[in-house]
């Protein structure tokens, strides 16, 4: 099959899929978000399908059941995972859309997650992992402004040059005996939401930067995304303190938190 019909039905399949998801979820992405969405896949694609034709099954199930916390809190771990096999051995991928900047300054998250999918696997199927690996569909600026480019003007040259000076293959070291920490870890986690324990960091944590992204604090990576922050102490603070002028999302939060308040305002007369 010519490249050009594999990306046609990539492109079907996304479309097929968004609908799909849509549809399930109640929830639908702008036009642009849309859009880069579709660029990861063709990233991915072009930079790495060897590999993506090597994957035998994706999304698959893993289950690990009968764990306790420290406080003896029930729970049980679900993932979905991506396998590819050789004749030899097993590798498990696992796709992230940050970039990979990000994630290999924060790689030892990623190593407690995949040896944990790894130990599960492991336990389910009888067969040691050979490697895992993250895959960080993530553009980089670079990527970016190919893209950018190549939507503008049509130039596809640099758009090619970014793919391939991209390296979005991440490999982690692979031992699943290292594991038991990162289950007491979930088990503290769950005592926590057992125990309606739901403390949010000090506000002066908010401006921490974050490993792996430039520019970018705790507030403007956690708190924009969290439903939340305009009930939160903590986020209210940070966005009302003085000299605060250089957050991009000050303005507007405390608008829309102005917004909110009065709206509680009219509800409560």
């Amino acid at each position: 099959m010519r490249n050009e019909d594999m990306e046609s039905l990539l492109k079907e399949w996304f479309d097929e899929n968004y609908e799909m998801l849509r549809f399930a979820n109640g929830h639908a992405l702008n036009p642009m978000v849309k859009k880069i969405a579709f660029q990861h896949v063709l990233q991915y694609w072009r930079k790495l399908s060897n590999l993506a034709a090597q994957v035998d099954e994706t999304e698959l199930k893993l289950f690990l059941s009968g764990l306790e916390t420290p406080k003896g809190n029930k729970f049980s771990i679900l993932a979905y995972v991506d396998i590819a096999r050789t004749q030899e051995e097993v590798f498990l991928y696992d796709i992230k859309t940050e970039d990979v900047e990000y994630l290999d300054a924060n790689r030892k998250r990623h190593e407690d997650q995949l040896n944990l999918y790894s130990k599960m696997y492991y336990d389910l199927h009888g067969d040691p992992m050979a490697k895992a690996a993250v895959i960080a569909t993530g553009q980089t600026e670079e990527l970016k402004g190919a893209w950018e480019k190549y939507t503008n003007e049509g130039d596809n040259t640099a758009l090619e040059q970014a793919i391939k000076s991209w390296d979005p293959y991440l490999e982690v070291e692979v031992n699943k005996d290292t594991t038991t920490k990162v289950l007491s870890d979930f088990g503290k986690v769950v005592d926590k939401i057992e125990g309606k324990e739901f403390v949010s960091p000090p506000s002066i944590e908010l401006e921490t930067k974050v490993l792996g992204k430039k520019n970018t604090n705790f507030a403007q990576h956690v708190c924009d995304n969290c439903d939340g922050r305009f009930s939160c102490t903590s986020f209210k603070t940070y966005i009302s303190q003085e000299g605060a002028s250089r957050r991009g999302n000050k303005k507007s939060s405390i608008a829309l938190l102005k917004q909110i308040e009065e709206m509680k305002r009219k509800e409560a007369n």
